[in-house]
């Protein structure tokens, strides 16, 4: 078998001297990051959930009544966020890979970020106007693979430095979310 040798894709932008291509695609973000940085990654994961637990508490059950009627609007939602997160499950990990070989001058990871939020934005427009069931599942399953593009970029691109501090907001984020959906009706 003969050996090919390493394709330097990155262009020498950041890399150490002696790293050759390969070694700079793997390479993990190792600089610390500041407050304001993960302040915007925080809010980068509030407006995932906002595009992932919207849709699925309010829009979806309502769009599924409207066009299955109330006999069957369990089993149809069902299919709908069953072959969402099939599509989650897939789209998820691959958008991880792809990003982690994207060269780019943008960066690695900042191309897949506005490109997975636009998408799933565009998505869930698209999915608010859906009166069929098929357009209801293909809107959703788009909206689930531009949104799982966007968190799969966001996750790798906190550096291994400051992952702990990056995941403590995250979690906040997270544990707010829950708290203000839980007294969202009580706020009325």
């Amino acid at each position: 078998m003969t050996e090919v040798p390493p394709v330097d894709r990155a262009g020498g932008a950041g890399l150490t001297s002696g790293a050759d291509g390969a070694d700079a695609l793997a390479a993990e973000p190792a600089r610390r990051v500041g407050r304001r940085w993960i302040a915007l990654i925080a809010l980068a994961n509030l407006g995932l959930y906002l595009g992932y637990f919207g849709p699925i508490t309010v829009l979806l059950p309502n769009q599924v009544q409207a066009v299955a009627g109330s006999a069957h609007k369990v089993a149809v939602l069902g299919w709908v966020t069953g072959i969402g997160a099939a599509v989650a499950m897939i789209s998820n990990p691959v958008a991880g890979a792809l990003s982690d070989r994207t060269t780019s001058r943008f960066g690695r990871r900042h191309p897949w970020t506005v490109c997975g939020a636009l998408a799933g934005a565009a998505a869930l427009v698209l999915l608010a106007g859906q009166s069929t069931i098929a357009g209801v599942i293909i809107a959703w399953c788009l909206a689930q693979a531009g949104l799982n593009a966007m968190q799969a970029s966001v996750t790798r691109a906190c550096p291994t430095t400051s992952r702990w501090r990056s995941a403590a907001w995250y979690r906040a984020g997270s544990a707010s979310r829950r708290r203000s959906s839980w007294c969202w009706p009580w706020c009325w």
